[in-house]
């Protein structure tokens, strides 16, 4: 018999957060801008062994790449992130475009690197 603590369960509204790559989020109740930058083909091997009837996957194993933005840096810090503690986050218009302008000009940058 298994123990269930700790077991991972893949629950929906991850997929939500994977399936709009460059969707906007922050951690649960917070303000600072993130990214996910991690791809619904990154996630789905993760997905399929976590469902895997044998699978000892728990919920720290399932991590997503998240860029934050700092304002007061102009730059974009990466963090692996349980989804469990992110939920979207609602810029207005303007913010938004800021935030997707400065991160498109930073993966440009790493590209050229």
């Amino acid at each position: 018999m298994r123990q269930f603590c700790g077991i991972l369960l893949i629950l929906p509204f991850w997929h939500l957060l994977i399936q709009a790559y460059y969707f906007i989020v922050s951690f649960v109740g917070g303000t600072l801008p993130g990214i996910v930058s991690t791809s619904q083909k990154e996630w789905a091997p993760l997905v399929a062994e976590a469902e895997a009837p044998a699978s000892v996957l728990d919920f720290a194993d399932a991590s997503i790449c998240v860029q934050f933005y700092s304002k007061s840096t102009g730059h974009f810090e990466h963090s692996y992130v349980q989804p469990i503690y992110l939920e979207r986050l609602e810029l207005d218009a303007e913010e938004e475009a800021e935030l997707r302008k400065a991160y498109s000009q930073e993966r440009c940058k790493r590209q050229v690197r």
